[in-house]
């Protein structure tokens, strides 16, 4: 069986006909997110990219500012192991561990806990204290300056961004139960496509691949498969990206804060067609 997904067998009906036939289905199971012994959050996420999707969570959450602030994790498996398995964060062959699908539980150890994280408890408040708190972490991750001279990204570049996402969707193709997310430079490389049942899993999953790889987020832009929301831009900005790109709609709040914030919005992508709602001075 595949971490991503699984098989079913399934009944389909096509007006009057009916057959069984077996149906991939994108998987989604609890990973519950420890930090230096204290529970943090359990996300419902597609198991795989479990390491990139704690540290990209951490990060875009302000709560480490690099990879080197984990020292270790420890991942806890499900029902069907009775050991934990060490796993040095640091250490290069882990990458190829694979995790099964039914592991439940990383601890963390950080060396130090940002002031600035936001995160650090399931609810907060969109006032004037959070809005300064998140502009100062976008200030120390993001090295540009609003001096900089506009059209940074190319529209030709931006309209084909989302044929690209699609293309790299394997296990959307595959099943059509899970969001994507791409990280993407100014000449419109796409760095990193992650994909997951959540479209916060997807987002964190492509910033800790890019944050363990030694990717500078600066200057560099987010292309999503689902709506841009008040999360998907407070990720965005906090990592230091520049431009967020949504082939769906945003959202009010997600247009508010991405102005507030300094954040370039695209929304509606399409082949030769988008909406800029904040910071256009970037797009020429």
């Amino acid at each position: 069986m595949s971490e991503e997904y699984s098989k079913f067998n399934v009944i389909k009906r096509d007006r009057n006909r009916s057959e069984v036939v077996m149906d991939s289905v994108a998987q989604e199971c609890p990973l519950e997110i420890a930090v230096n012994g204290e529970h943090l959050v359990t996300l419902m996420r597609t198991p795989g990219d479990d390491l990139n999707l704690v540290a990209g969570f951490l990060y875009s959450s302000g709560i480490i500012e690099s990879a080197e602030d984990i020292e270790n994790l420890r991942c806890f498996p499900g029902e069907e192991s009775r050991n934990a398995f060490p796993w040095d964060f640091k250490d290069e062959s882990s990458k190829a561990y694979s995790f099964p699908f039914d592991v439940t539980k990383i601890e963390v150890s950080l060396q130090k806990i940002q002031n600035g994280s936001f995160l650090r408890k399931p609810e907060f408040s969109f006032n004037e204290e959070f809005v300064s708190r998140v502009k100062k972490l976008i200030g120390l991750r993001r090295k540009e300056g609003i001096e900089k001279p506009a059209g940074v990204f190319d529209s030709s570049m931006i309209f084909e961004l989302g044929e690209v996402l699609t293309r790299k969707q394997s296990i959307f193709c595959l099943t059509g139960g899970t969001h994507a997310a791409g990280v993407f430079d100014t000449a419109g490389r796409v760095i990193k496509v992650c994909e997951d049942v959540g479209r916060h899993n997807a987002v964190d999953k492509a910033l800790g691949s890019c944050l363990r790889s030694g990717i500078d987020l600066s200057g560099k832009g987010l292309i999503l498969s689902g709506r841009a929301s008040f999360e998907m831009v407070l990720k965005s900005a906090v990592s230091g990206l520049s431009i967020l790109c949504s082939v769906s709609a945003p959202t009010s709040l997600g247009v508010r804060l991405a102005r507030e914030l300094g954040l370039t919005l695209v929304g509606f992508l399409r082949v030769g067609r988008f909406n800029i709602y904040a910071h256009e001075w970037r797009i020429c």
